[in-house]
């Protein structure tokens, strides 16, 4: 791209406008990157003064109740933090507009906001394409192999889709890593807008289809790799559209000194740099810790069950009958001890707990995942929480289990025994050439 004088054209007025509207809302959303710009659980300052402002708006303009903000950016809280930021986008805008209406352009200023927003989008897409490449992101339970497909969520549905093939996962983790890579490099990140808002319109269609929990972030992920791609959007249309010579964007200097130029590229380059080691690594050291060890790991199936000293009958259509435990380990890096522990019951359904487990004693807790009082996402919340179940174990034979215990205010007494189910979409393989038999056979399964 070529240097722009230092005194360009003058804007027109809708063109100030807007930059000054996307100036504040980008800073309101990005700030305070590069402290991590989705501080879940980090109660800062900037944090603190969200969780007191959002939900007075939300209350008085809104007429909604929300809370401190949580996990997933799809709560109420999002949403009024997402329409308090864009009033205060349009206020500071006009007020703005008041104080400057004099100045004719702002290219200095937008060159900055180009390179912030580069930085910031670069760092999450980084962050995401790394868990796939492992990958990390989706992965394959065995509580979810035994969920009936009716029964799914279609966010589960979509995660089990991307988890059954790894690589198709890993293929968009390279994609994402492409965009994010370039957006760090001055030159390249045109090109790195580009592949990365066409990943991102992907990634949203999804969250909006399937109803992933992110929809909101996502959104504002997309947004961001618009703004960057809107001056590069009439030269594109030129070369691929109307087959003539397209002028590219001519950069204006953010100082005259060349040395400050160089060292700003410098700058940005070795940000990404780091970027891109310091979350390889992460990743990498998170994937090598130590998976924690459930001593019930398996799936186990009853064969009786006392409830409250009666004798339940094993009957399938039973939706408040225990049919299959599952019990895993806990996952890498996770620091609570324990691990994920599923009931599934006679009707197909299934309850999801956290299992936290005293070993020398033959017993465990359970905690559900869904307890509105238990944060289960922030460590320390959900180790004050009070269990929902305690059960002791014993262990007459390798594959035989059992549990004496309540759960939710029932006394219960099961003996199980494990299975190991073959499951067809873990057995099945790639095929280069497939036979009728074998279609048949793949498409009814």
């Amino acid at each position: 791209m070529e240097s722009r004088p230092l005194n360009p054209k003058a804007w027109g007025l809708s063109m100030r406008l807007a930059f000054r509207f996307a100036f504040i809302y980008f800073l309101l959303v990005i700030f305070p990157f590069p402290y991590p710009i989705y501080p879940v659980g980090n109660l800062d300052g900037l944090t603190l003064l969200w969780n007191k402002a959002v939900p007075w708006f939300g209350r008085h303009f809104l007429h909604v109740k929300t809370t401190a903000m949580a996990l997933f950016s799809d709560d109420v809280f999002s949403y009024s933090q997402l329409a308090f930021f864009v009033v205060l986008a349009l206020i500071a805008t006009i007020i703005w507009s008041v104080i400057d209406w004099k100045r004719k352009n702002y290219e200095r200023l937008h060159e900055c906001l180009r390179i912030y927003v580069r930085l910031a989008l670069g760092c999450v897409m980084l962050g995401y394409a790394i868990s796939k490449i492992y990958p990390e992101q989706f992965l394959l339970s065995p509580s979810k192999l035994l969920q009936p497909l009716g029964d799914m969520s279609r966010m589960t549905l979509l995660w089990d889709f991307m988890a059954a093939s790894r690589t198709y996962t890993i293929f968009t983790g390279l994609v994402e890593f492409l965009g994010a890579a370039l957006l760090f490099v001055p030159r390249a990140a045109p090109l790195g807008a580009l592949i990365s808002a066409a990943a991102l319109v992907n990634v949203v269609m999804l969250n909006f289809s399937y109803d992933v929990v992110v929809k909101v972030f996502s959104f504002q992920l997309l947004l961001m790799a618009l703004f960057l791609l809107a001056p590069e959007i009439r030269p594109l249309a030129d070369v691929i559209v109307l087959r003539r010579q397209g002028n590219p964007r001519a950069e204006c200097p953010i100082v005259s000194k060349a040395w400050i130029r160089y060292a700003i590229l410098a700058l940005q380059i070795g940000f990404g740099v780091y970027a891109v080691v310091s979350t390889v690594i992460s990743t990498g050291q998170h994937m090598k810790s130590d998976v924690i060890a459930s001593p019930l790991a398996g799936i186990w199936r009853a064969d009786e069950l006392i409830v409250n000293g009666q004798t339940r009958p094993l009957l399938l259509n039973d939706e408040k009958l225990l049919t299959t435990l599952v019990f895993e380990d806990g996952p890498h890096g996770q620091e609570r001890e324990g691990g994920d522990f599923a009931i599934h019951f006679g009707d197909g359904s299934r309850q999801l707990f956290h299992a936290s487990y005293k070993t020398e004693q033959g017993s465990f807790s359970v905690t559900s995942v869904l307890r509105e009082d238990c944060e289960w996402w922030i460590e320390e919340k959900f180790r004050l929480c009070t269990a929902d179940g305690i059960f002791g174990y014993t262990r007459p034979g390798p594959d035989t289990l059992i549990l004496d215990g309540k759960l939710n205010g029932d006394q219960i007494h099961a003996r199980l025994h494990r299975v190991r189910p073959n499951f067809f979409l873990i057995q099945s393989r790639f095929h280069w050439t497939i036979d009728s038999s074998r279609w048949v056979h793949e498409v009814n399964h």
